[in-house]
């Protein structure tokens, strides 16, 4: 079952992704919570990269089913950006892969998709 066109775009109007420290933090976080729909949370890492953090836990999906596919992604990000930080590679140790670390560049692109990702494929993750 998809997020739902409706959610979607109030969602998208609203936020799709915050920053770390923003006062609107709870609320943002209590309103995907109420409408089942994906948390995700940005906040600067380094004056290079940012971290990318997102909440699904509650939507009733298959944890590690999501941590492959994004775990999958986040393996061919930092292969074809040639990125060889150390901290990259120690995520893909995680046994639920809730956090990526991208350019701050990408930041506000790759958080976004991540949410439209989400709801494209919400039927595969239950």
């Amino acid at each position: 079952m998809k997020l739902g066109n409706c959610f979607l775009e109030v969602v998208v109007k609203k936020f799709e992704y915050l920053e770390k420290n923003s006062k609107n933090n709870k609320s943002h976080w209590e309103y995907c919570n109420q409408y089942k729909v994906p948390y995700i949370c940005v906040k600067s890492y380094n004056q290079k990269f940012d971290e990318i953090f997102y909440d699904i836990t509650d939507l009733g999906w298959d944890l590690e089913k999501v941590s492959e596919k994004i775990k999958c992604f986040y393996k061919n990000y930092i292969e074809f950006f040639c990125i060889d930080e150390p901290f990259f590679y120690e995520q893909l140790f995680q046994d639920y892969f809730f956090n990526i670390y991208v350019y701050k560049e990408h930041t506000e692109t790759i958080a976004n998709q991540l949410f439209l990702y989400f709801n494209e494929n919400a039927d595969v993750f239950y």
